[in-house]
């Protein structure tokens, strides 16, 4: 006969994948699977497999899913707000030090880049020694005094690899 309400299923996950992660103990012989946050490395690509079979029978059967884990943009954060005057004598500092890494939850892998555009066409550029805006810190200070007075916009990538993957602001 079939299956009557006193019977049990019983439940088996595993990796049937070259890749293998950690699996949870608490729902690997249920129904449903957890996978907590970063257990799977992006560019990794994972087949499990569940098994369920009737408790006291013979019959046993199987499904399986293949999961392939990209990799993601990062997360541009620019603190400060998105426009700010001050007068030609004062120093500035974007932070871009909050900017994120969804593969690792924090800041590891990233890179960044910094540039300036002026406005006003006739300016050559931001900086008073006219040398080219190229910082790869999170932090972008510029010395006070140091800004050629006028309207500007500045950009900031932030890139990481594979890739590589931008985010800009």
């Amino acid at each position: 006969g079939g299956p009557t309400n006193a019977s049990v299923m019983a439940y088996n996950w595993s990796i049937v994948s070259a890749d293998k992660c950690a699996l949870d103990n608490r729902t690997r012989y249920t129904r449903s699977l957890r996978i907590a946050p970063f257990t799977l490395k992006p560019g990794g690509e994972y087949t499990l497999r569940m098994s369920a079979n009737l408790v006291g029978d013979n019959a046993t059967g199987y499904d399986q899913v293949t999961l392939a884990v990209r990799y993601q943009t990062p997360v541009c954060v620019l603190d400060g707000g998105t426009s700010r005057r001050l007068g030609a004598s004062r120093g500035l500092e974007l932070d871009a030090s909050k900017s994120l890494n969804p593969d690792t939850g924090d800041a590891s892998g990233l890179a960044f880049r910094w540039g300036c555009v002026p406005h006003d066409s006739t300016m050559v550029a931001c900086l008073a020694d006219t040398t080219p805006l190229f910082v790869s810190s999170s932090k972008l200070s510029i010395a006070p005094g140091s800004l050629v007075p006028g309207k500007y916009t500045f950009q900031l990538e932030v890139l990481k690899e594979p890739g590589p993957l931008v985010c800009n602001s």
